[in-house]
């Protein structure tokens, strides 16, 4: 059963690096269109004086924050597994069966993330990332219109 549990354990990792390496693009579009919209948005109200961009802002937010939050699960779960594996009962146990915890252990110790180009994960800090270079964009926008 334990060779099963490693070798479950092994492909959910495999799984997800190949999920991560296919969906870069997804997240570094996503993050773009979103930093850009939000940007435009942003000039719009503040610069143009349209409120009626109030609720495309808080949606596109929306939208980002539950992507980013979702992200943090994934990490969350990934760091439950690793502290589960640590903490089980293993001292007693034979040396076939602290073999596999090691495997287990040694792959888990690696964050389990989801990558854009390596420039930013998917986690709660996203969200703040993203706003930042909102931000960013907005006052370079706002600079050259004068």
């Amino acid at each position: 059963m334990m060779k099963q549990l490693t070798a479950y354990h092994q492909t959910i990792l495999r799984i997800h690096s190949s999920f991560d390496e296919h969906c870069r693009f997804l997240i570094f579009g996503f993050s773009f269109a979103v930093t850009f919209q939000a940007c435009t948005y942003i000039y719009s109200i503040v610069e143009m004086r349209e409120s009626k961009y109030v609720i495309q802002l808080s949606f596109a937010l929306v939208l980002l924050y539950a992507f980013s939050i979702y992200g943090q699960k994934i990490v969350d779960a990934g760091e439950l597994v690793n502290q589960s594996i640590y903490e089980c009962n293993w001292t007693e146990k034979p040396l076939w069966y602290k073999k596999h915890l090691l495997i287990m252990l040694i792959r888990s110790s690696q964050s389990i993330e989801f990558h854009c180009f390596e420039l930013v994960s998917v986690k709660n800090t996203f969200f703040m990332k993203v706003l930042q270079t909102t931000y960013t964009y907005f006052n370079f926008l706002k600079d050259t219109n004068k």
